[in-house]
């Protein structure tokens, strides 16, 4: 004995028990119940190694831990409140740094707890619970409209549609985050939906429910040390939420409030991106590849010079064009002018964005190719590349998926991957490597951290040329990008991963009469299997609930042949 340095955190936490309830919820409840987990998975791995002495010593634990588990639970049962379940009063008897987290490990042993006698609420809450043990977790919250509150100032007020887009999908930073990060809700989750993506392979984080948007004063988050903040996009809707915490964090935001205004927010401007893909022609050496001058976006503060712009684009014989609010994104709060007349409701829509907004920006539409972009993390100390994602857009240019490959070019026809990776290393990466250096400076002096990613495209030229134009928009924030790189992650080795986003267009064009149907449907043909390491080989997983889905379905597929991805949504 004595051999090896022992933790002594077991014996510190049940020390300041002051009822005879904290004991058996401590002891019993908490780590003798953890080692259900421990001690049947060690007792199988000693097996597996012909170490039968110790095998049949873990096999005794565990009988053991099953009759001290069992006490416990004997005694916790008779002195709770009656009024709460099993469950409720464990949660309630537990003290931070204390949580039922404390009580399980992986494999999660539901039979062992059955045979306690434990009940199926007390169990299923326990196998998707999550706390952090003890590093200060990352703040998560899904706020989609961050440009539409930059381009309508405090007074905006999302619509029906996007208030419902907002709920069912605000659950996808649970999949950006760490098991011991907290995620902020407007609705708790469903138990037999966490359940379903437990069994998935995917460890949950916390959850708090917030109360009308807003922390309750009873939240544990309020007195406790935070680590930082990381909502979908840094935007003006985001700080009240976040006041209640700024003493609690150890890491703190990049700016605050007016400072953000004069910094940050600029760098969510289309306009931004255009001087900044200007400049970058202007000075780099890649004009042999890349997209002429022409193709950068102007912008416009008047419809005079809107039309005026369109008459040169026409000269260059670019006979599309885009008019684009200087805050959009995914496609939208952009006008397509395809006609060789632009009418009287297109001219007042342009009227109605620069009046709002000032100005408009005006480019080609280019006959693209292939869409992709480059995700990034700013940190203190430079930008890190995470990794490349192609981006599905319907014929208008909106949003519909994210193809994340394990190769770049496997998804690309023969020519345009020539196109992209000739030389050594190929010229894609040499490219954006300067790209990045070159917006480096732009971005530090802003002060923003946090995720990035850059929005590109390989196109046609008027004279048949494949270029690229290496942005298209730079967006700071999270994206479905960025969400696709990171559900990759639990991808098997080699196999590639596509996010779709089934709208309620989708679901009328569609057979089915529900998204909780159509997600039945595809849970039926493709179902999730995952390899020894729980990592996802084949299926398609519903990232959301798809029995509350009003508006938008959230689907992580994953297959060997991207093909297969083509017929995946028919129905």
């Amino acid at each position: 004995f004595g051999q090896y340095r022992v933790n002594g955190y077991f014996w510190k936490m049940i020390a300041p028990m002051r009822t005879p309830m904290d004991y058996v919820s401590r002891l019993s409840l908490t780590f003798e119940q953890a080692n259900l987990d421990f001690s049947k998975f060690f007792a199988g791995q000693f097996g597996k190694i012909g170490d039968v002495d110790s095998k049949k010593l873990l096999e005794r634990i565990y009988h053991d831990e099953i009759g001290h588990v069992g006490y416990g639970l004997k005694w916790f049962r008779k002195w709770k409140n009656p009024e709460l379940s099993d469950w409720e009063a464990y949660q309630e008897q537990l003290e931070f740094p204390l949580s039922p987290r404390r009580a399980k490990a992986e494999p999660f042993n539901q039979e062992g707890r059955k045979r306690v006698g434990l009940d199926s609420e007390f169990i299923h809450k326990l196998y998707v619970y999550s706390k952090s043990k003890g590093r200060t977790p990352g703040i998560y919250t899904f706020n989609p409209f961050a440009e539409q509150y930059m381009a309508t100032g405090p007074g905006f007020t999302p619509n029906k549609r996007q208030i419902g887009f907002q709920k069912d999908l605000e659950i996808l930073p649970a999949f950006l985050c760490r098991a011991d990060d907290v995620v902020l809700l407007n609705e708790k989750p469903r138990l037999e939906y966490l359940v379903s993506l437990k069994k998935a392979g995917f460890d949950l984080p916390q959850f708090e429910t917030l109360k009308q948007g807003r922390l309750e004063k009873t939240s544990e988050l309020l007195k406790r040390k935070v680590g930082s903040f990381k909502p979908w996009a840094w935007s003006s809707d985001i700080w009240s939420l976040f006041t209640p915490l700024i003493g609690k964090l150890t890491t703190p935001p990049p700016v605050k409030a007016k400072a953000w205004e004069e910094k940050i927010l600029p760098l969510f401007g289309k306009d931004w991106s255009a001087c900044q893909l200007q400049q970058f022609l202007d000075h780099c050496g890649w004009q042999d590849w890349h997209c002429s001058p022409d193709t950068v976006g102007k912008v416009a503060t008047s419809t005079d010079q809107v039309l005026q712009r369109i008459e040169a684009l026409r000269h260059m014989h670019f006979h599309r064009h885009v008019v684009k609010s200087v805050f959009g994104s995914a496609g939208g709060n952009m006008l397509r002018l395809w006609e060789p007349e632009i009418s009287e409701r297109q001219l007042a829509w342009i009227n109605n964005v620069i009046e709002r907004e000032g100005k408009v920006i005006i480019e080609p539409w280019l006959d693209r190719l292939c869409d992709f972009s480059l995700q990034l993390e700013v940190e203190p100390g430079g930008i890190r590349v995470v990794d490349w994602t192609h981006l599905k857009v319907d014929a208008r240019g909106q949003y519909k998926g994210t193809l994340w490959l394990p190769n770049f070019s496997r998804g690309l026809p023969a020519r345009l991957a020539r196109f992209a990776h000739e030389g050594s290393p190929d010229r894609m990466t040499r490219m954006f490597q300067d790209l990045i250096r070159f917006i480096k400076p732009a971005v530090e002096k802003s002060g923003f951290v946090g995720p990035l990613g850059i929005d590109a495209a390989i196109y046609s030229d008027p004279n048949g040329q494949i270029r690229l134009k290496p942005i298209i928009e730079i967006n700071p924030r999270f994206t479905m990008g960025r969400l696709a790189v990171e559900l990759s992650r639990h991808n098997a080795p080699g196999c590639p991963g596509y996010l779709r986003l089934l709208s309620t267009p989708d679901l009328k064009r569609s057979t089915f009469r529900s998204f909780n149907e159509w997600a039945q449907n595809l849970n039926d043909k493709y179902p999730v299997h995952l390899d020894g390491h729980k990592r996802i080989e084949t299926g398609s997983l519903v990232l959301n609930d798809p029995a509350s889905a009003e508006g938008c379905l959230a689907i992580w597929s994953v297959s060997q042949n991207i093909s297969d991805f083509e017929t995946l949504f028919e129905g």
